[in-house]
C-alpha cells in the first residue's frame, strides 16, 4: 500500500489540524495584527472622510479585526498548552501540558 501525498498548498484538502499548523508556521498574533490593521489603515486613509469618521459598517470591520487578532492569540496559547490540559486546536495531550 502506497503513501498518500497531500499538497498542503491546496487549501481544499488540508485537515483542520494542518490548517492551524501551517497558519502558525506563517503567522503569529503580532504579524496578524500588523497586517490587518495596515489594510484597515490604508482603507481609512484612502476614504475621503478619514479614519476619524468611521461609519457603523466600518466599525464592525474594525471589531472583526480585533476579534480575529484575539482569536489568533488565544489559539497560540492553546497550542502551547498554557492553562489547559490538552490543546483544544489539535487535541494534543502529551502529559506535559
Amino acid at each position: 500500500m502506497g503513501a498518500i501525498v497531500i499538497d498542503l498548498k491546496d487549501f481544499g484538502v488540508r485537515t483542520p489540524e494542518q490548517v492551524v499548523r501551517i497558519f502558525y508556521e506563517l503567522y503569529d498574533q503580532t504579524l496578524v495584527r500588523t497586517q490587518l490593521w495596515e489594510v484597515f489603515r490604508l482603507y481609512a486613509l484612502n476614504d475621503e472622510r478619514g479614519i476619524s469618521a468611521l461609519d457603523r459598517e466600518e466599525t464592525k470591520v474594525a471589531l472583526l479585526f480585533d476579534h480575529l487578532i484575539d482569536l489568533v492569540g488565544a489559539i497560540e496559547i492553546l497550542r502551547a498548552g498554557r492553562g489547559v490540559e490538552r490543546c483544544v486546536a489539535c487535541g494534543r495531550d502529551d502529559g506535559n501540558v
